[in-house]
């Protein structure tokens, strides 16, 4: 319990939408000063879009994933309705969530999604092994988010949408 307390200590503060002030490379070269080499290796493994559950994982993470899962079946589920013409409604987020904005601001918009659960997830939790496995997640969002480019993604999506006559 000590050394997650030291090594959470230090974690620099995260928001959503804002550049990291650390990468995973470099939480993990901290975090081996700390951990177990498992739980290290366990925090390598962590992948912000994997679903598949392992016994070995902390709970937070299985419930992260569960999450994701569904998050990937209502997406799925609205694409096919839209395509037939009909509706649906998800459960885990407003119908708004995919039909405002372009589609930067959709995916934008999922991975606040994905970031607010996280920090449901942490509730409660203080100087445990856990934080830091839900930490890896948030350092993947902001990254993910480091690589948007809107002027290459509007060309990309013009592009696409194109139609010759």
């Amino acid at each position: 319990m000590g050394s997650y307390y030291y090594l959470v200590a230090q974690l620099p503060y995260l928001q959503f939408g804002e550049e990291s002030p650390i990468s995973v490379d470099e939480l993990l070269d901290e975090a081996q000063k700390w951990v177990t080499k498992s739980e290290l290796a366990l925090l390598r493994s962590i992948d912000l879009e994997e679903t598949k559950i392992y016994g070995n994982e902390p709970e937070v993470i299985k419930q992260y994933k569960r999450f994701e899962k569904k998050l990937r079946q209502e997406l799925v589920a609205w694409r096919e309705a839209r395509d037939q013409g009909t509706e649906h409604k998800p459960n885990l987020f407003r119908i708004g969530l995919l039909k405002e904005g372009t589609p930067l601001d959709v995916e934008e918009n999922l991975l606040r999604l994905r970031w607010e659960f996280i920090k449901e997830l942490e509730t409660g939790l203080h100087f445990q092994f856990p934080v830091v496995a839900l930490y890896v997640l948030k350092l993947q969002i902001l990254k993910r988010m480091d690589t948007f480019d809107r002027e290459v993604g509007e060309e990309k999506f013009k592009h696409y949408t194109e139609v010759s006559l």
